[in-house]
């Protein structure tokens, strides 16, 4: 007897950023000038707060915005709070949020109005909790070595390998047996004398959180992310798997992006992904795109930036000789 089932699974990374301010009364209450926090890393992503102590805009003078900004190259679902702690210690909390999907860098969300703009002396500290929603997975369990083979993903009490992007606080429980059969580059370094092989642990440098997870899960199951985790995903995942030597991972990921409609803003940085990956289907469809908009690429920093091969590539294509659209 067949059987199907369906699993989804929801996983949720919190982490906490504090940003102070010393000597508040210093900063400037003009509309629409803020301040903003460096960079930093919190549940596998990058962010930023933005401030504007004296109001976004003219409609809301008189009050503090205060935004999250994801700074991340991928789109991330999450949640917010803020707090904001004055001099005399008195908190302010607004959240959580409903759950948002930021969208890639610079993309944010908070609050127009938190609260009236401060007129006060010393330390303000701004704080923001943060919850990021890992996308659901969902697994399909026909047969039932299918099945069995997407219940050992990420299975703790079997796994003999830990895998994780630095500075991500997510880790995948996985098995050495799988990794080696997959990738040759997992096979030298589990079956030498390096660190990952005596210590049971790999960091991995080179990646997204989001993009080992799918291939580990490819790994796993044959089976692509959603599509949703896909549109994110699919040029990290193509890097990953020529770095890894998974080249069937490679194939799909190649055959997915030559099947999405191409922008002006993409077409050059696509081309070069495609020529770092080798992707020769991927190269061959923004090459048409681009001999179809030449004129309005030619004159681009992103064009003039580009190394002298694959100029002469673009310029012999949009001749009439090796035109690709004629």
């Amino acid at each position: 007897m067949a059987e199907l089932s369906t699993i989804v699974r929801v996983q949720s990374l919190k982490g906490r950023y504090t940003f102070r301010v010393e000597h508040y009364e210093g900063l400037s209450t003009q509309i629409g000038v803020p301040i903003e926090s460096p960079e930093f890393v919190l549940c596998g992503n990058t962010w930023s707060l933005n401030i504007y102590p004296g109001g976004e805009n003219k409609s809301h003078a008189g009050y503090i915005a205060c935004y999250l900004q994801n700074r991340s190259m991928s789109s991330v679902r999450a949640s917010y709070t803020f707090t904001i702690v004055g001099p005399d210690n008195i908190r302010v909390m607004w959240g959580p949020s409903v759950v948002r999907l930021f969208g890639s860098r610079p993309d944010g969300w908070g609050l127009k109005k938190f609260i009236p703009s401060l007129k006060t002396r010393g330390t303000v500290t701004f704080i923001v909790d943060i919850v990021v929603y890992i996308q659901e997975w969902t697994i399909i369990s026909e047969p039932s070595l299918a099945r069995m083979m997407a219940g050992l993903f990420n299975d703790e009490t079997s796994s003999d390998v830990k895998v994780m992007v630095k500075q991500s606080p997510e880790t995948l429980h996985l098995h050495r047996c799988i990794l080696m059969h997959r990738s040759e580059v997992f096979r030298r370094m589990l079956r030498s004398n390096m660190h990952e092989a005596t210590t049971g642990t790999i960091l991995i440098a080179d990646m997204t959180p989001a993009a080992l997870r799918a291939m580990m899960w490819f790994f796993y199951t044959d089976q692509l992310p959603s599509e949703a985790v896909l549109q994110d995903t699919a040029i990290d995942l193509l890097y990953a798997s020529k770095n890894y030597l998974v080249p069937t991972l490679q194939h799909h990921c190649e055959s997915y992006l030559s099947a999405q409609p191409m922008s002006l803003d993409m077409a050059i940085p696509m081309l070069v992904t495609a020529e770092l990956t080798e992707s020769a289907k991927l190269k061959n469809h923004v090459l048409k795109y681009i001999a179809a908009h030449f004129r309005q690429l030619v004159k681009t920093r992103e064009y003039q930036a580009l190394d002298d091969s694959l100029k002469e590539d673009v310029e012999t294509i949009v001749s009439p000789r090796g035109c690709l659209t004629c």
